[in-house]
């Protein structure tokens, strides 16, 4: 009996130990272990100790000074407030108020054939838009459709505009404009 004891007594203590040097921070705030484990077991995975950032409105997330690494549910109550350099860009183009990584940047250009210095939002849907403007592509289409060397067209009832493109650019026009990056 002395000894379950001891083993149980032995392991909870590794246990909080293990726990106590999880430390994961987003967005410049260190997680919860309560948060961290839901978060591990909700998406099944293990994430590594470290600094990382986030982005509510698009679900983007990154090493702390580096680009996206990729994309999970946006609207995680999670972390800080997602700073101006959380990937440490000098590029003058912003998405969501996050600078830019030089990486992002030239991805961009080889997606739309340049970049713009300029202040962008993108959703979780992957719609982008200048800031305080109407979405002018949905990138992830835009993406798929790179990726697979086909062209897209879409039209929006609502905003009266159409878009559209292939491997060579995209467009996009309204009533009494357009924009081409062809």
């Amino acid at each position: 009996m002395k000894k379950t004891i001891l083993f149980i007594a032995l392991g909870l203590s590794f246990l909080s130990v293990a726990q106590a040097q999880r430390a994961v921070y987003i967005n410049d705030v260190k997680l919860k272990a309560t948060v961290l484990q839901q978060l591990e077991q909700t998406y099944q995975t293990t994430i590594p100790n470290g600094h990382y950032w986030y982005d509510r409105l698009s679900g983007a997330w990154g090493f702390e000074g580096g680009p996206a690494q990729g994309i999970i549910p946006a609207n995680l109550n999670i972390g800080g407030t997602l700073k101006r350099n959380a990937s440490g860009g000098k590029t003058g183009v912003f998405i969501n108020g996050r600078e830019l990584h030089t990486t992002e940047a030239r991805y961009m250009q080889a997606l739309f054939g340049a970049y713009y210095k300029n202040r962008f939002w993108l959703d979780a849907y992957g719609n982008l838009g200048l800031e305080g403007n109407i979405a002018i592509v949905n990138l992830y289409q835009l993406m798929q459709q790179q990726q697979q060397n086909q062209s897209y067209y879409r039209h929006n009832d609502y905003l009266d505009h159409s878009s559209g493109g292939n491997s060579s650019g995209f467009y996009i026009m309204g009533k009494d404009w357009s924009y081409s990056s062809f």
